[in-house]
């Protein structure tokens, strides 16, 4: 009815999250309600995967610096290290513009095969351009294990997902 009848257009799905945690006020401080995004972020990491080209990254300031680079991942492929500064995507640029940190990451995960990056190399302190895969990246559990002595090993899980109880006996076994 507010759709066909109201003065103004109004955005349909705005109108239902804004119903829906306005129901969920009147409950416990345990109910909540969790947009699309995150929850298949959160289903992809507890698979053991998720799609992207293979990086971590913060904001500091107002770029996107690289903390972490999957190793064997598209962007490690690509020549992409840590502490390399994301400058442009898809040649909009994204440094020095006050952009939020989920929009970088939505517009590099809504790329369709290929995201064009240009980077700040923090090694030379060049600028370079690449194009890198969206692909899926498997997420490790168990990625660290070794022996201290005969009878004790170490396995570092650094986090839990579908693959954890598999990584982990792989890592035990050797």
């Amino acid at each position: 009815l507010i759709e066909t009848r109201y003065v103004d257009k109004v955005d349909r799905n705005n109108l239902i999250e804004n119903a829906i945690n306005g129901i969920l006020e009147d409950l416990d401080p345990h109910s909540i309600y969790l947009e699309k995004e995150y929850v298949t972020d959160v289903n992809n990491s507890m698979e053991g995967n998720f799609r992207g080209i293979g990086i971590e990254s913060h904001m500091m300031h107002d770029t996107a610096i690289i903390i972490k680079v999957v190793e064997k991942s598209p962007a490690f492929n690509a020549g992409l290290r840590q502490f390399d500064k994301i400058i442009k995507i898809n040649n909009n640029k994204v440094a020095g513009v006050k952009m939020q940190f989920d929009s970088i990451k939505h517009i590099i995960k809504s790329s369709k095969d290929i995201v064009n990056l240009e980077i700040l190399q923090y090694s030379t302190k060049k600028a370079l351009i690449k194009n890198i895969k969206i692909d899926d990246i498997p997420v490790h559990s168990a990625d660290i294990s070794y022996l201290l002595n005969d009878s004790v090993g170490f396995i570092q899980i650094k986090q839990f997902s579908a693959n954890t109880y598999n990584e982990f006996m792989e890592a035990f076994e050797e």
